[in-house]
């Protein structure tokens, strides 16, 4: 049986399984929500990486275990706003889900006001829930909120290794 990997290209990754070949280049990614699932006596780090919007939104979800997620990992720090704490804000406490969205895609909207300035400003996306089904989640830490997966429908998710 064919055992699925990922690898860090230069512009993105691709994912090889037993069925396909699919890669996804770092201008296509919209969010990487990290999180836990709990395998009874140990956790196993995930992260869901979100590309498309609408109709043509896509999940690929991968984890620790593949041959290449650390490098895959190392190659998403060099995405703009990307939460290099990620695995801190995880890893406690043990067996918890501790869903976390790490990178978040910004745009930047351009408008002329009525005075005849351009105005230019970065915005962020929706709120996580509009965007990716996720709600807030309160925590007991004062480092920020997680998140955790709503009822809301996805469009497509893609999960490799499973």
């Amino acid at each position: 049986m064919y055992k699925p990997k990922i690898i860090a290209i230069d512009n993105g990754f691709t994912i090889i399984t037993g069925k396909a070949i699919d890669t996804v280049t770092l201008d296509k990614v919209n969010a990487i929500i990290a999180y836990k699932l709990d395998e009874l006596t140990t956790d196993l780090v995930c992260c869901d990486v979100v590309t498309g919007h609408g109709d043509g939104e896509q999940t690929w979800t991968i984890h620790e275990e593949l041959p290449g997620f650390d490098a895959v990992m190392v190659h998403f720090e060099t995405l703009p706003g990307f939460d290099r704490k990620w695995r801190d804000e995880i890893i406690s406490p043990a067996f918890a889900t501790n869903r976390t969205i790490i990178y978040t895609r910004t745009t930047s909207a351009c408008c002329i006001l009525s005075n005849g300035l351009l105005c230019v400003r970065a915005n962020q996306m929706p709120h996580p829930r509009e965007v990716y089904g996720f709600t807030p989640l309160s925590r007991k830490r004062s480092d920020g909120p997680s998140y955790r997966r709503c009822s809301m429908p996805t469009h497509s998710s893609h999960s490799v290794g499973y």
